[in-house]
């Protein structure tokens, strides 16, 4: 029974070109293709996209690699940067009062970089400063001043404690984890433990009942 189809020779299954119609000697010569071949409406909306001028739009590129695709985006982004006036310089600096919410500073273009520059001398000119600040005379003598206004201001506030303290019948007494209040006797002198534990129950309450 004789074949439908008919047979083909391999000389048949190939396409051969004339390569003296090419003008060029290899392809890296040749001028780079703006765009992507057959995705002019891909390239119709993202341009679409990028001339949304208001928060809250993104634009999500897919497809296979090696497409194009990010040449392509560069491309159509700096086509439309060169029409703009230059954007701010965006510098983001610690927010002390929410530290999950950084601060951004907008600062004129081609500003962020000097001032970020300037911000590292700063701070390594203060790591250098601030030491050497707390050596001085000067400084030594105000903090010297300080913390004797604190002393005396502590020293006051202790003697009118004991003073109220012993008004109730009490003196305090300093221990190793602050002060404790004891009780006194009628001649001014401390009641011992012993003393206190001889004390009819009477007594005993109303000592507890005055150190509250």
């Amino acid at each position: 029974m004789k074949s439908k189809h008919e047979e083909l020779s391999f000389e048949q299954l190939k396409r051969s070109f004339d390569l003296k119609g090419f003008t060029y000697e290899t392809t890296e010569t040749l001028p780079q293709i703006k765009g992507m071949i057959g995705q002019d409406r891909a390239i119709r909306a993202i341009e679409f996209g990028l001339n949304i001028d208001s928060p809250g739009y993104n634009i999500y590129v897919a497809g296979l690699s090696d497409t194009g695709r990010t040449s392509t985006v560069e491309r159509i982004l700096r086509e439309l940067a060169a029409k703009k006036e230059p954007p701010n310089d965006w510098c983001y600096v610690h927010n002390f009062q929410d530290p999950d919410q950084p601060r951004r500073i907008g600062l004129r273009p081609d500003k962020g970089r000097q001032w970020q520059k300037e911000m590292k001398d700063l701070i390594e000119s203060l790591r250098t400063e601030i030491p050497k600040a707390f050596e001085t005379k000067d400084y030594k003598e105000r903090s010297s001043k300080i913390s004797e206004a604190y002393e005396d201001q502590k020293r006051q506030l202790l003697s009118d404690t004991e003073k109220k303290v012993r008004e109730r019948g009490f003196q305090i007494k300093r221990t190793p984890v602050g002060f404790a209040p004891v009780p006194l006797k009628s001649d001014g002198q401390p009641l011992s433990e012993k003393e206190f534990q001889k004390l009819d129950l009477e007594e005993r309450k109303q000592i507890e009942e005055n150190m509250k």
